[in-house]
């Protein structure tokens, strides 16, 4: 459901619902940001979540962003360039 019209178009009305799902990262913002009370943001995993590090990742050179934290890469860099300019 990308905007509160699909609702209008059914004939229901709106001012007697309390909830409303959608299956949408952003989208649903636009059109529902102006008359929604709330907006609880859900996580369902899957291939779309936000959170990277539930996935196992093989053959990945680590550390890197986004998986690890900025000072963990930072020190690496870091590392990297002493062993460069030592050699």
């Amino acid at each position: 459901m990308l905007e509160p019209a699909i609702i209008d178009a059914h004939g229901i009305d709106r001012a007697g619902i309390h909830w409303i799902a959608a299956k949408s990262a952003v989208h649903l913002r636009a059109a529902f940001e102006p008359i929604a009370a709330e907006i609880i943001e859900v996580d369902a995993g899957g291939l779309a979540t936000e959170r990277l590090d539930t996935f196992a990742y093989h053959q990945v050179k680590r550390p890197i962003v986004p998986l690890d934290p900025t000072e963990r890469v930072n020190e690496s860099r870091t590392a990297a360039l002493k062993v460069q300019t030592h050699a």
